[in-house]
């Protein structure tokens, strides 16, 4: 059996997914991760189904979140479902930041999930 396996997310969104999501994956590692932002693209319902099981992921991108709550929503329901599987929740408390409080509470709880390289 295959240790590693390095595909593109076009494969991963076609009819190859039906035999990767067989497999309990310990690491999915995923560059351009931009790409999942759209909860209704194949390749985020792919990586999104129950059925595709994985015990850690990696998200890479070179691309910086926009200001969209939800997009931002996304990508951390796909690394830690259990902390972030309510939308509605997130999105009644973070979607209108209009104080400095609120943005540095959402600053704190993403901070676990994010590792940036800021440019001098």
């Amino acid at each position: 059996m295959a240790e590693i396996v390095i595909t593109t997310s076009e494969m991963l969104a076609s009819k190859d997914k039906n035999e990767l999501m067989t497999i309990d994956w310990e690491v999915l590692v995923i560059d351009e991760v931009h790409r999942l932002k759209n909860p209704s693209s194949r390749f985020a319902n792919t990586v999104i189904e129950e059925n595709f099981l994985f015990k850690h992921s990696v998200f890479l991108t070179g691309t910086p979140i926009q200001n969209n709550i939800s997009e931002l929503w996304t990508l951390l329901n796909i690394t830690d479902p259990s902390q972030f599987g309510d939308y509605a929740q997130f999105m009644s408390r973070y979607d209108k930041m209009k104080d400095k409080d609120t943005i540095d509470e959402l600053h704190e709880l993403i901070q676990p999930f994010m590792l940036r390289r800021l440019k001098e």
